[in-house]
């Protein structure tokens, strides 16, 4: 017999041997780093804005290819009647025709602002994608801090309810302080499953962004602290805005794109150069058979209704349009760079009376829990003690959190995310 109780209690040991190693072998290490490189790599709104540029990429060569001579060739068949005899005539003919005002206007540079356009685009499309991979990163981990936090809480009061089931059914504690362990414990399993229904809502989103398929076997690490001793400046922040933040520069592109086009239209009235020959073949019985032509001439714009005025002053309109919204993104940029950067520091404040509030959570805790033993304490002290503590250590996990959502905010404001792991 007692061997067959060994025999059961070593496969029992066994199979728990195997699961937990199986376990451990799916177990995946995910970090910040890799997140989003997978998303950088994954994610479909890329390859549309990938094929932007190329295709502002292949406007801007065919814009170029326009400052060179166009080359035409004319055929012209004609058949002439008249009273004494009729002819036919065959006209063939090559012609160069080059516009001065493509040239002098600098054409191409419209083509190759427009493909730096789209590339500061692409740009900011993936400065919005690492702020979004990074905020639903940072939501999850904080849920599973909520999670663990809960579910120790869960645990505590699941054992301080058998203990006082037994001193309750001798009579030791009373009816009341009996249900309020209940209530606790079943507030207790409320937090747990919130958090729980957190996770997997961060899961998803985290999983659609990357590509992973996010489980709860996964974990999710961050290899590398909040530095809470760097230090913001506003100042040097709007300046590395002005020249990093994608935003900022396709507005300024923008703007030299419309003089671009504006100095376009001023330089349409230059004269077009065309250069031209041929060979007629000729059946005039009048005249002296076939022969070869050589052309060359001017095109000079002189009259066009106010057409080009009007088009040059709406496109001078548009750059001051696009000016001052550009100033005004500047001014949004401060008064948002400047509100995070004082809400890091009433944060980090904030964390350090925390920590002071934690451990006096944890000693008046310790102290209630040793009065309860003893019989100074209620049950219901005990009990708010402890809800105080866990709390406490939820707020600072959130803060903590916070600080990293923020210095996100902040990076993605300033158009230069860091990913340090």
């Amino acid at each position: 017999m007692n061997k067959i109780i060994l025999n059961i209690f070593t496969t029992l040991l066994f199979s728990l041997f195997l699961i937990s190693s199986a376990q451990a072998q799916n177990k995946r290490i995910i970090t910040l780093k890799t997140c989003i490189d997978s998303a950088l790599t994954n994610y479909p709104s890329l390859k549309a804005f990938e094929k932007i540029e190329e295709s502002r990429s292949a406007n801007s060569k065919s814009l170029q290819n326009q400052l060179l001579p166009e080359l035409d060739f004319a055929f012209q068949y004609q058949y002439n009647v008249y009273k004494e005899y009729e002819y036919r005539t065959l006209d063939n003919h090559l012609q160069l025709v080059w516009d001065m005002g493509k040239w002098t206007g600098k054409l191409e540079q419209a083509g190759i602002t427009e493909e730096k356009i789209a590339q500061f685009k692409s740009l900011q499309n993936k400065l919005d994608l690492i702020y979004r991979v990074k905020h639903a990163f940072y939501k999850l981990i904080s849920a599973g801090e909520t999670m663990r936090i809960a579910k120790l809480s869960e645990s505590y009061l699941e054992h301080h309810l058998a203990v006082n089931e037994k001193l309750y059914s001798i009579g030791q504690i009373k009816e009341l302080d009996f249900y309020f362990t209940q209530s606790g414990l079943l507030r207790a399993k409320e937090d747990v499953l919130a958090a729980q229904s957190e996770i997997e809502s961060w899961q998803i989103q985290l999983s659609n962004l990357t590509g992973f398929n996010l489980s709860s076997t996964d974990s999710l690490e961050m290899l590398e602290e909040f530095t809470f001793s760097r230090k913001f400046s506003v100042d040097s922040l709007l300046e590395e805005a002005h020249r990093f933040n994608p935003a900022v520069s396709i507005l300024e592109k923008q703007t030299e794109l419309v003089n671009i086009q504006a100095n376009l239209i001023r330089n349409s009235r230059m004269p077009k150069i065309y250069l031209g020959g041929g060979y007629v073949f000729d059946s005039d019985p009048t005249s002296g058979g076939n022969y070869s032509k050589i052309s060359g001439g001017l095109l000079i714009p002189i009259f066009d209704w106010g057409t080009r005025s009007n088009k040059v002053q709406s496109f001078q309109l548009k750059a001051e349009s696009i000016k001052s919204t550009e100033l005004t993104l500047l001014l949004e940029l401060k008064t948002k760079l400047k509100s995070l950067v004082n809400r890091m520091d009433n944060i980090k404040k904030l964390l350090a009376l925390k920590d002071t509030s934690i451990k006096q959570a944890q000693k008046t805790y310790n102290l209630t829990l040793i009065n309860y033993k003893a019989g100074i304490s209620t049950n219901t002290d005990v009990l708010l003690a402890q809800k105080a503590l866990i709390e406490s250590k939820i707020s600072k996990e959130k803060l903590i959190f916070l600080l990293y959502e923020i210095e996100s905010q902040i990076e993605n404001l300033v158009g230069k995310p860091e990913v340090k792991q």
